[in-house]
């Protein structure tokens, strides 16, 4: 009976709150607590860590030597300070679109480590983060990234290029010293602070950026050889060496060369500044990522296929009053929007042009059937009814009157004659010699 009353009682006591119950759960390979990975007790290769972890905390796989691969859940968004450090077999890492955080010597010293994926969702790299990782080639850091903590590199020996994208504003205190074989940076127009320790003891870099940009006064200042990212000669700008997605041409470029960005796989979007006179052809062909194109009001010529085979292109800007060679959008969506909606315009005006001609002619034989009906209609109409109760009144007969005969009278003595007299009966006037 005592029996049956203590599962009940522990019940009792854990609702009541009388027993604390630590928020832990084991799987054996894991201990995790509140969401945070605290320790790995497995024998490592590869590694799955469970969904639902947020935080992989401080020191959970160090110098874990049988890791060779990794598996990080998106709901993580930290990787703790030294939570991978000193696991030398680690050969790849593709750290997810959730992490916000890299933390101080996450990685450090994983020596295998030849090739890492940082999303554009870290905002952090803690100091020396990526330390003496050895094995690693070539680096890009996403544009969510503000700065380049202390020391986060340094003596990355393998390290032969690395790529900073637009957004970074500070690489900080020996960032990449001793990256020995460090042969190419790109340096963006946001980078506005270079700690002069960043790139020491790496005597084969060539910094790579904009013309009056920190980068060429920092390189310049520290003796490394600097290279605009555009080529341009009296006007052309003939080639691009950078990493943008997002790319403003300079201002003050005439002619953007045949070819310049062809085959450029990262570009976006470009917006091209009203100084551009001229597109010449094969500019932009091939960049099959190219989403945006925003024309500058200067353009006056395109050459063919500046934009050919741009498979992502769906949006120009064109300002008012610039004409566009249409060849040189062939084998873009855009175009073929454009071309479809001029058949489907020309299609509504025929058919609206051909509506215009019907109507036409139903009011013309409209108004034919009414002329012709007209006539008919008068001869069928009776004529009017005369009473027959009062005769017609008579037509009045017109009455002529003849001029009265002027009599014949003496021119003497005024005595009236008889036709054909010669003498007046009165006073005896000779009346032929009136007459002569």
């Amino acid at each position: 009976m005592k029996k049956q009353f203590i599962p009940l009682l522990l019940a009792l006591a854990v609702c009541a709150g009388l027993l604390c119950v630590p928020a832990y759960a084991s799987s054996g390979e894991f201990t995790i607590k509140d969401g945070v990975l605290t320790k790995y007790n497995g024998s490592g290769g590869n590694v799955i860590i469970p969904d639902g972890v947020t935080e992989i905390g401080l020191g959970a796989f160090s110098h874990c030597t049988g890791l060779t691969s990794l598996d990080i859940p998106n709901s993580a968004t930290e990787i703790g300070a030294y939570a991978f450090n000193g696991c030398a077999s680690l050969t790849s890492l593709d750290i997810p679109n959730s992490v916000t955080v890299i933390g101080q010597s996450a990685f450090y010293g994983c020596t295998g480590l030849t090739s890492m994926t940082m999303p554009n969702s870290v905002t952090e790299i803690g100091i020396e983060a990526f330390g003496h990782c050895t094995g690693l080639t070539s680096v890009t850091i996403p544009d969510s990234v503000t700065e380049i903590g202390e020391a986060a590199f340094i003596k990355c020996t393998g390290l032969t290029s690395v790529t900073i994208l637009d957004g970074v504003t500070a690489i900080g205190v020996e960032a990449f010293r001793g990256c020995t074989a460090l042969s190419s940076v790109t340096i963006p127009s946001s980078v506005m602070e270079i700690d002069n320790s960043a790139f020491n003891a790496c005597p084969n870099l060539t910094i790579y950026g904009y013309s009056g940009s920190i980068a060429e006064r920092y390189a310049n200042g520290e003796g490394f050889p600097f290279v605009p990212l555009f080529t341009i000669a009296n006007g052309a700008l003939l080639e691009y060496r950078g990493d943008d997605s997002d790319l403003t041409i300079p201002d003050g470029v005439i002619t953007i060369g045949s070819n310049a960005f062809s085959n450029y796989y990262k570009l976006t979007s470009v917006v091209i500044p009203d100084s551009v006179t001229v597109i010449d052809s094969g500019a932009f062909s091939n960049c099959v990522n190219l989403t945006h194109v925003t024309l500058g009001s200067g353009v006056a010529s395109m050459g063919a296929g500046a934009f050919a085979n741009c498979t992502s292109l769906t949006d120009v800007t064109i300002p008012k009053g610039v004409k566009i060679n249409e060849n040189a959008f062939t084998n873009t969506p855009w175009l073929q929007q454009r071309q479809t909606q001029r058949t489907i315009m020309t299609v509504v005006g025929v058919v609206a042009a051909i509506a215009v001609v019907a109507v036409a002619a139903v009011l013309v034989l409209k108004k034919k059937k009414a002329q012709a009906a007209a006539p008919a209609a008068v001869a069928a109409a009776p004529a009017p009814a005369v009473p027959t109760s009062a005769p017609a009144p008579e037509a009045p007969t017109a009455t002529v009157e003849k001029p009265a005969a002027t009599p014949n009278l003496c021119p003497n003595c005024g005595q009236q004659l008889q036709p054909g007299a010669k003498f007046c009966p009165n006073c005896g006037k000779n009346l032929a010699d009136e007459k002569n």
